[in-house]
């Protein structure tokens, strides 16, 4: 599932047991899980590991608030990215 990958990325980077982790509805910033730099390195791991481009105007609280507000934005940006071009 793709929340718990995430999941497991943010257990891996901050070091912490998944037992540790928010809940996939709780805020990342308010759980101090995210700053600036855990951000840019959440960014490179969706594009790597999910084949998604992540543009500037996409970098809204909406899209990356909780770990399920995350799964959502990538789960459309991939299925946006498999529709044929007129």
């Amino acid at each position: 599932m793709l929340e718990d990958e995430i999941l497991s990325f943010f257990a891996a980077e901050k070091g912490l047991a998944k037992t540790d982790l928010p809940q996939p509805g709780t805020s990342l910033l308010q759980s101090g899980l995210v700053d600036s730099a855990s951000m840019l390195d959440l960014l490179s791991f969706l594009e790597s590991k999910y084949g998604i481009s992540v543009t500037d105007d996409e970098l809204l609280p909406e899209n990356f608030e909780t770990v399920s507000a995350i799964a959502r934005f990538v789960e459309t940006k991939r299925r946006n990215s498999n529709k044929p071009t007129p």
